[in-house]
């Protein structure tokens, strides 16, 4: 508890610069073994292992972000990826409910099925930063997390 409150100061000046100490961008990149063959790279990920006053600091701004879009409804009620409660079961589940009640009532379903790869990975985060501020997602909180340094832009 005795750290609790200059932490607290010290974090918040962070935001508050939009700056975010040298030493915390560091990470240790391990690699993941997800499945297949082990002598393939393409079988693992990579993951960053970062310092644990970051990963608190990362958490906390996920849960407030996550709160306030949740509170606002601005997520899509179809997006199952990535929140709380929600999973590729659950999307899994919803599209067979909803196709159990399209051919109760229409007889038929039509499905396309598209596979991308590493979406992730392509990502704009141009566009991504676009929609969080219209999103009313703070512009210091954009550019603490980074938004700006991974697009090469200088604020």
């Amino acid at each position: 508890m005795e750290l609790a409150l200059p932490l607290t100061n010290f974090l918040n000046f962070t935001l508050s610069r939009e700056n975010i100490p040298n030493d915390w961008k560091v990470a240790n990149v391990v690699p993941i073994f997800k499945s297949g063959k082990n002598n393939l790279a393409d079988n693992y990920r990579p993951i960053s292992l970062t310092g644990v006053v970051v990963k608190t600091l990362e958490r906390l701004i996920h849960k407030h972000v996550m709160k306030y879009l949740t509170d606002f409804q601005l997520l899509n009620d179809n997006q199952h990826g990535l929140r709380p409660s929600r999973s590729c079961v659950t999307q899994l589940l919803q599209l067979v409910h909803d196709w159990f009640h399209a051919l109760d009532k229409l007889g038929s379903v039509d499905a396309v099925f598209v596979d991308f790869a590493k979406v992730f990975d392509k990502v704009s985060h141009a566009h991504l930063l676009y929609k969080s501020e219209c999103y009313g997602i703070k512009r210091q909180i954009l550019i603490w997390l980074g938004i700006f340094s991974r697009q090469g832009n200088s604020v």
